[in-house]
């Protein structure tokens, strides 16, 4: 992804994924290598991109740490081969909770999950309101894990061939 280009922008690969990872779809080729690419320096660049849109006060990293733990919690699911919804919940419960950068945290969180959904050849089916409101309940009411993948696995949907 170039520095400029924002991540809904991102072509995927088409590539057969499982949705759940015990299904016997496992076989089917999943996203490795394209996960283990995620590093801090790519969710620092999509935090970049992302702080454009609306008003931000303060761009910059606050916690180099919790990208650093981000980094290799993706990692880990990936090498697990955690379905997408999983991995998308576990990105955005963690970047909304531990406020890794000054400004943006709920924006680079839903931009992060989208480029993840799209390394699986998925998207997110919400409305920019819709994504808002959700964002903002994450840290408002303390939502579990689990809440979070559930409100994902019912948005998210395939991408449509072009």
């Amino acid at each position: 992804m170039p520095h400029h280009e924002a991540p809904r922008n991102a072509t995927p690969e088409e590539i057969p994924v499982p949705t759940n990872r015990n299904s016997p779809e496992t076989t089917s080729r999943y996203p490795l290598a394209k996960l283990e690419r995620i590093d801090v320096s790519r969710i620092k660049r999509i935090h970049e991109v992302s702080i454009r849109y609306g008003k931000s006060f303060s761009p910059g990293v606050r916690d180099e740490g919790s990208l650093e733990r981000l980094e290799r919690e993706i990692l880990k699911m990936a090498k697990r081969k955690e379905n997408v919804s999983s991995i998308v919940a576990a990105v955005i419960e963690r970047i909304v909770k531990d406020h890794p950068f000054w400004d943006g945290n709920h924006r680079t969180a839903f931009e992060l999950g989208r480029f993840i959904c799209v390394l699986f050849g998925k998207r997110l089916d919400v409305t920019a309101d819709e994504a808002i409101g959700f964002m903002r309940t994450i840290d408002g009411s303390d939502l579990p894990t689990l809440q979070i993948r559930k409100w994902i696995e019912e948005r998210i949907v395939p991408m449509k061939a072009q």
